[in-house]
């Protein structure tokens, strides 16, 4: 879902280029081409960390043998996964903008 906003949003944003071929729009549609490759290198390198962490932690519980009577170990597991993905979701973000209204 990251993927198909990053790469719509381009796409509007390179549209807007089209049939200018002067020098700042070259570098305009440069930069927004960087931004894109960007993002998605960064969201394949979110998505094989959280994998990772899935695989890591799949493999922990079938060697720690946690049990169902273990729901303590079971849950501190899962809160430990869960605030390692919002980590992994929020850590270099770039905020959105603020849209300016008219006024």
């Amino acid at each position: 879902m990251e993927a198909s906003t990053t790469a719509m949003l381009s796409d509007s944003t390179i549209k807007q280029f089209e049939g200018m071929n002067d020098d700042l729009s070259s570098v305009a549609r440069m930069r927004v081409m960087k931004w894109e490759r960007i993002q998605l290198l960064n969201l394949g390198k979110l998505t094989a960390a959280a994998s990772g962490l899935s695989l890591g932690l799949l493999i922990l519980g079938s060697l720690l043998s946690v049990s169902v009577n273990q729901i303590a170990f079971s849950g501190i597991l899962v809160l430990a996964a869960v605030v390692a993905i919002f980590i992994l979701l929020t850590y270099r973000r770039e905020p959105e903008q603020r849209r300016r209204t008219a006024e």
